[in-house]
């Protein structure tokens, strides 16, 4: 399963999309785009600015 994850510049996760669902389970899907909303990010640095970023997670259930 991956999940895609726009990152704001803080580190917060903004919104999460379920790119591949090997399973075909919605409720897993639900279940790993959840656990990526916890995560807190470090934010990349650019011209001296943090700055949003896209991240795929991939879980296997």
């Amino acid at each position: 399963m991956v999940v895609q994850a726009h990152v704001a510049a803080d580190g917060a996760v903004v919104s999460t999309k379920v790119i591949e669902n090997s399973t075909g389970d919605a409720a897993l899907a639900e279940q790993a785009a959840a656990e990526v909303k916890r995560i807190r990010f470090v934010a990349p640095v650019r011209n001296c600015k943090k700055v949003a970023f896209l991240y795929n997670y991939t879980r296997s259930f």
